[in-house]
């Protein structure tokens, strides 16, 4: 105790550096609390990115005609692309889990007295398992709905914000193209998606129904297809291309009506600014703690400069090289601790400023890390007290 005292007394009476010391200290803990938050936050979207693109579902589009009958087209989309490839795919390449077909396009809505021109998406139910999304509200329409063309319809979460004003649309009824469906289910918010469309401005509506009522067409403009955990997506895609080339044989140079796309391109470059982002953490925290630990040591260096005479007079009255170490020690702890609460408090407030959080964890883990460089610090900038010479000191 009787060290502490004399330690609080030393900090005391030098108030406006000591203060000036703490709050450096402390603003870099709190700035290394805020950039670990931030930080997790962006690799926390740059791991659901990689969850919401599907990371194991490959993509199957009916491919624009170029040569048909001898003559150069452009534009024109193929319509060979059926239900029956579907089942086909499902059926007969293996690693396969799940298909749904989908059919897209813009139709007017109205809700009420609100009317906009939005993007409906005829698709089977298992969509919602292909794209694993979640529910916010409701529910996705079912198997025997989609076989009966019921005219039930899932709400994208943005576009059920803007058309029924925060009230919930389940229940509620919408006109696509003057005919009336019933909303049944609002999805989570998700963003962009599979074929980077942004699913929170879509309504889907049964395949079966789209065909009959909004798109009459006999074919699908794209399969999506899930493969199991841990297959690969190259084999995966060879083996549904060399299905469908038998299914859709092509005469001479002809290319084929349909394309296979994976997402492993853009997987690899999300999972490439994970990366980033973990040496940009280890980086920052580097840095901020080498700068809070450097202040301390840096005044504590300057404390040692200015009370060469004291610690000249305490060694030239019997004080030992340790109880000098202890004493600048004790100092610098006391600093520390008062820096680390400061800078704790001041962290978590910059946190819920910034609307991001971080793990408990990773909390004790910076503050132990902050702790142990201000306590290097102190103990460099003791021993360097320590060793001062009694006589040299009091000159």
């Amino acid at each position: 105790m009787a060290k502490l005292g004399c330690a609080i007394r030393g900090i005391t009476r030098r108030p406006v550096r000591s203060v000036l010391t703490a709050l450096g200290a402390a603003t870099c803990l709190g700035a290394l609390i805020v950039a670990e938050g931030i930080s997790a936050r962006a690799r926390d979207s740059a791991l659901e990115e990689i969850r919401r693109m599907g990371a194991t579902v490959l993509t199957v589009s009916a491919e624009a005609s170029r040569n048909r009958g001898g003559r150069a087209r452009t534009g024109d989309v193929v319509t060979t692309l059926t239900l029956r490839d579907a089942r086909s795919v499902e059926r007969e390449v293996p690693g396969v889990t799940l298909v749904a077909a989908e059919y897209r396009g813009t139709v007017p809505a109205k809700a009420g007295d609100l009317a906009r021109q939005v993007t409906v998406a005829g698709v089977e139910p298992s969509y919602a398992l292909v794209r694993a999304g979640g529910i916010q509200v409701g529910r996705f329409f079912t198997d025997q709905e989609s076989d009966l063309s019921e005219r039930a319809c899932v709400l994208g979460a943005r576009l059920a914000r803007d058309l029924f004003r925060g009230r919930s649309p389940v229940g509620e009824q919408i006109r696509l193209r003057g005919v009336p469906f019933v909303v049944v289910g609002v999805l989570a918010e998700r963003g962009v998606g599979l074929e980077a469309f942004d699913e929170d401005e879509v309504i889907f509506v049964p395949l079966s129904t789209a065909r009959r009522r909004l798109f009459p067409a006999p074919f699908v403009q794209r399969l999506f297809v899930r493969m199991s955990k841990g297959a690969d997506l190259g084999v995966g895609s060879r083996a549904i291309s060399a299905e469908l080339r038998g299914r859709h044989p092509v005469r001479g140079p002809e290319p084929p009506d349909f394309r296979v796309q994976d997402q492993r391109r853009l997987v690899l470059a999300r999972e490439a600014s994970i990366r980033r982002l973990d040496v940009f953490r280890c980086a920052v925290a580097a840095t901020l703690l080498l700068a809070g630990a450097g202040g301390i040591f840096a005044l504590q260096l300057l404390s040692v400069s200015q009370r060469r005479s004291e610690i000249g007079t305490r060694r030239a009255l019997g004080a030992t090289r340790g109880a000098i170490f202890a004493q600048f020690m004790v100092e610098g702890g006391v600093l520390g601790s008062v820096s680390a609460a400061v800078g704790v408090v001041g962290g978590l407030a910059g946190l819920r400023i910034a609307q991001a959080s971080s793990s408990i964890p990773a909390v004790v883990l910076g503050v132990g890390a902050f702790v142990a460089a201000l306590l290097l610090a102190g103990a460099l900038s003791s021993y360097h007290a320590s060793r001062l010479a009694p006589a040299l000191a009091m000159r």
